[in-house]
């Protein structure tokens, strides 16, 4: 689980720079916080604040759309995928709609604790 979990984080751009055995990718895990969602439940909205980063850690997200009071399914997320990493560090508002497919388990890590983490570290700080 622990090399999952630094694997999904070092896939974020962001964090591609920190080492395995860097204090401040531990402070990263340790703050993460795991969710567990009922399929059908919602977990953004589009124009919502994208204010949590996500590492889907097992079952289906799907992104979709609504168009004509229509909703389409554009594409489906599973284990290992990364949510609104873009939109995190750009503090921009999501552009689409996500829900889970199926029961799923996620690690978020939320916008207070990102900046509680950059604060000890300069240069993580400087890139958030």
């Amino acid at each position: 689980m622990l090399r999952f979990i630094k694997r999904s984080i070092k896939a974020v751009p962001y964090f591609a720079d920190l080492r395995n055995n860097d204090p401040t990718l531990y402070n990263i895990i340790y703050s993460l916080e795991t969710q567990k969602r009922a399929k059908g439940e919602i977990l953004q909205r589009a124009g919502a604040d994208a204010d949590e980063l996500y590492f889907l850690e097992s079952g289906i997200i799907e992104v979709y759309t609504v168009f004509e009071e229509k909703e389409f399914v554009i594409e489906r997320l599973f284990k290992g995928s990364i949510l609104n990493y873009r939109t995190f560090f750009m503090e921009e508002k999501g552009v689409v709609n996500l829900r889970f497919g199926v029961a799923s388990v996620l690690k978020s890590l939320s916008r207070t604790k990102m900046e509680s983490i950059c604060e000890v570290d300069n240069k993580l700080n400087t890139v958030f």
